[in-house]
């Protein structure tokens, strides 16, 4: 068991790191969320157009 003693600056240093790797986790975890959403939306959308348009013909 090895004891380490750390000054302030390099505590904050480490603790900076570490918040840093984990918020670019995060936001590659959002913008995966984020691409899913609209993707759906985007599937939905062009659901509705294709069904629009089936009726359209439908109703002619």
């Amino acid at each position: 068991f090895v004891q380490l003693t750390l000054e302030n600056k390099t505590k904050a240093l480490i603790l900076l790191l570490s918040i840093s790797k984990i918020w670019t986790i995060i936001k590659l975890k959002l913008n995966k969320v984020q691409d899913l959403i609209l993707s759906k939306d985007v599937n939905r959308r062009e659901l509705g157009k294709s069904l629009s348009f089936v009726l359209n013909i439908e109703n002619k």
